[in-house]
């Protein structure tokens, strides 16, 4: 229990340190904080708001062009790639916790910018 407590801090530190060096804000930043729940343990998973069917109802409706400007690749290839994705081992199948996502919103995902 104390190793997975301990490699869960130092990911928190990692994480920090990336954070603030990837910052736009300029500003320099020590591991060290006075705030007490920057390290706290992570809360339970929040619920956001997300569009039901999104791919079906939007992404299938894009223009080739606006297919193009979303994923950065043309509609044609992304979907020949998906084809092969959706033949392979590459997306996990699994029986326990989330749902599976599809071989197409897994592709698309990872697409986004």
């Amino acid at each position: 229990m104390k190793n997975l407590a301990e490699n869960e801090l130092i990911l928190k530190v990692i994480m920090n340190t990336t954070y603030s060096e990837l910052s736009d804000s300029g500003s320099s930043s020590s591991l060290s904080s006075s705030s007490d729940d920057e390290f706290a343990p992570p809360s339970k998973r929040k619920n956001l708001t997300r569009i039901e069917n999104y791919v079906q109802h939007v992404v299938h409706r894009y223009s080739d062009d606006e297919f193009k400007s979303h994923f950065r690749m043309s509609s044609l290839t992304a979907y020949k790639i998906i084809d092969v994705l959706k033949d392979s081992q590459h997306i996990p199948c699994h029986k326990d916790g989330q749902d599976k996502i599809s071989a197409e919103k897994a592709f698309l995902i990872a697409l986004c910018p």
